[in-house]
């Protein structure tokens, strides 16, 4: 997925809600300047990696989830309005 106009930061997770063996994994990336297109290309595959292992060395493991958040600011839409 291309990094959205606006984007400040993006935020992925995976998670494992398993009672046995809980996991959580947390990876916040800034998005200031440079290359944002490679750096979002190369932050996607390297937890790809991550949940390819992850996925691995918990098969049967239903409880995982993963999200990729996205950080974004509008422009000419400040708050409160004056």
């Amino acid at each position: 997925m291309p990094i959205p106009d606006g984007a400040t930061r993006v935020t992925y997770s995976i998670a494992s809600g398993s009672v046995d063996s809980p996991l959580q994994v947390i990876l916040p990336v800034e998005l200031a300047g440079g290359d944002l297109e490679f750096v979002g290309e190369v932050i996607e595959e390297a937890m790809d990696l991550v949940l390819t292992r992850i996925r691995a060395d918990r098969p049967g493991d239903n409880t995982l989830s993963t999200s990729r958040i996205y950080d974004c600011t509008v422009p000419d839409t400040t708050w409160p309005a004056e």
